[in-house]
């Protein structure tokens, strides 16, 4: 398994970081939670994430901060054309 970075960008999104090379930002950990993922959940994330880290530096970003826990995303938090 690669090496495995856990932070927090400036804005207060929490991120797990690995790999090498151009940036891919993938908002894969959409859980309840506004923190990285821990225990079975952080290893499926990291394990989806491993053959993208041998070509890209991964960096597999949460929820923002400031949502209620517990809350999913409604129909019109989504982004992209509507």
């Amino acid at each position: 398994m690669p090496e495995v970075e856990e932070g927090t960008f400036s804005s207060g999104v929490p991120y797990l970081r690995t790999g090498h090379g151009p940036v891919l930002l993938v908002a894969a950990g959409l859980t309840a939670e506004h923190a990285n993922p821990a225990g079975t959940t952080r290893r499926a994330s990291l394990a989806w994430a491993a053959p993208f880290a041998r070509h890209f530096t991964v960096h597999l970003v949460n929820r923002r901060p400031g949502g209620r826990p517990g809350r999913g995303l409604r129909h019109g938090d989504r982004a992209g054309p509507r």
